[in-house]
């Protein structure tokens, strides 16, 4: 039995590209456990097709596979690109004494091929993180507050660019987080990330009106909004009742809806995204082997899944 989400719509008159995203654009920790992924139970394999739709036909144009070891870390992911040349991606995680030694990607491209080790502190912490490919040398080094908590990380990559992350915390939960890029003897270019229980709220290059707010109650949507962004943040975080006048010339330029099973875990999901010269419609499947042995979901186009949401589409 699948539960569907609300599909929803709204103020889709214009769209503006924004390259503000909430899950790529700062950096954090390696994403090792099954629950940074996103599964509410251990995993052994997870499979999904990604396929592009239009008016006529769809057609598959990416294949993941992740593969997870007895701990419930990753262990290894395969990344297929089916558009014309076709390429691979095999990124293979290697554990010493249970803490992520190394990993290496091989692809398709060996130009591209990267070995990438970890380094660690007395308490167990990742503080150094060095990528070396054919090209040069990326590293990241991670710093901690007293705590434990994450407070910086420093990204410096092989073309000498730099990108410094800064998490702030409030009340011990994490408030924002600020990625700067220096730039020379000008000012350094910041964007904010604005939390709000535990997940992205808005985003914000700093010294621009111009907001990104993210919204999970139908699936996840991501609108471009002008305004003042702790106004937009504030109205959130504390439930200003009334209507947000902020919202009234917003675009949606990214929305998801999600069917999931009964675990909660997702295994049909539909994208549109209108921040390039085309629209582009997207229909990801999913199918899910967990530690158990129990299987969900299917890699396999879902028609049943296209009309149900075409009708929803009408009824918005």
């Amino acid at each position: 039995m699948i539960a569907y989400r609300q599909y929803f719509i709204a103020f889709i008159s214009l769209f503006f590209f924004n390259g503000l995203s909430a899950q790529d654009n700062h950096f954090d920790l390696p994403k090792l456990d099954y629950t940074d992924y996103g599964y509410k139970k251990p995993v052994k394999e997870a499979y999904a097709v990604f396929y592009k739709v239009d008016s006529l036909s769809y057609e598959a144009k990416r294949v993941e596979m992740f593969v997870f070891n007895s701990n419930g870390k990753i262990a290894q992911r395969v990344i297929q690109d089916l558009r014309e040349p076709h390429s691979q991606e095999i990124v293979n995680y290697v554990y010493r004494e249970g803490l992520l030694d190394s990993l290496k990607s091989i692809n398709t491209d060996l130009s591209y091929n990267s070995s990438t080790h970890f380094i660690y502190n007395q308490k167990k912490q990742l503080v150094k993180e060095v990528c070396v490919g054919k090209y040069g040398e990326d590293v990241k080094d991670y710093m901690y507050n007293l705590d434990g908590s994450i407070d910086r990380i420093e990204f410096k990559r092989r073309t000498n660019r730099k990108i410094i992350t800064t998490f702030f915390h409030k009340n011990g939960q994490l408030d924002y987080v600020e990625e700067a890029v220096p730039n020379g003897s000008q000012a350094d270019q910041k964007t904010r990330f604005y939390y709000f229980n535990g997940k992205i709220l808005a985003s914000n290059r700093v010294g621009t009106k111009q907001v990104v707010l993210y919204q999970y109650d139908f699936g996840e949507q991501r609108q471009d909004v002008t305004g003042d962004i702790m106004e937009v943040v504030d109205s959130f975080r504390n439930k200003v009742p009334g209507e947000k006048e902020f919202l009234r010339e917003s675009i949606v330029f990214f929305q998801t809806h999600e069917a999931e099973n009964m675990v909660g875990d997702w295994t049909k999901r539909y994208q549109s995204d209108t921040r390039y010269k085309s629209d582009q419609t997207r229909y990801v499947f999913r199918k899910i082997i967990y530690a158990d042995g129990e299987v969900s979901g299917n890699t396999e186009y879902d028609f049943f899944f296209k009309s149900r949401l075409e009708k929803m589409h009408k009824l918005n």
